[in-house]
């Protein structure tokens, strides 16, 4: 019995022709893959930057709205879940001290206190207990009187 080949006039890919076009995929996926840790690694920068923020201003908010002179009930420490929501109880996603300090100024080689202001500092611990972020913001009495 004779076997005879009607698709002889086909020509198909040579081995060595799909090995040198694996070789070029692969030289163009292996950087596309790179950027992927890359990538993630800014995304999850900039979410915890996000959340910082706004942990600061639900501290700063909540200082501005307060009495200048009892702005030391502020200090402590608060717990706020994964999106920067302060909670009540629960586990605690991200952990913010907040002190509250006379507010003061370099004046050569000393420090001169600001009258009727203070300096709140709040310092924003995230997953791990890590430091993610230090802000400070100035707050002054609304009440005090000008010369």
């Amino acid at each position: 019995m004779k076997r005879t080949f009607r698709n002889c006039g086909r020509r198909a890919f040579s081995l060595i022709e799909v090995v040198i076009a694996l070789g070029v995929v692969s030289f163009s996926v292996i950087p596309l893959i790179g950027l992927n840790s890359v990538s993630l690694a800014t995304l999850k920068a900039a979410k915890e930057s996000e959340i910082a923020g706004r942990i600061f201003r639900s501290v700063l908010n909540e200082g501005l709205v307060s009495d200048f002179s009892n702005l030391q009930t502020l200090a402590g420490s608060r717990s706020y879940d994964f999106e920067g929501m302060i909670l009540g109880s629960g586990a605690a996603t991200y952990q913010a001290t907040v002190s509250v300090e006379p507010a003061t100024i370099r004046d050569g080689a000393s420090d001169v206190a600001i009258d009727g202001a203070s300096r709140l500092k709040v310092q924003i611990l995230g997953p791990g207990q890590q430091i993610i972020a230090t802000r400070f913001a100035l707050i002054g009495n609304r009440m005090k009187s000008a010369p």
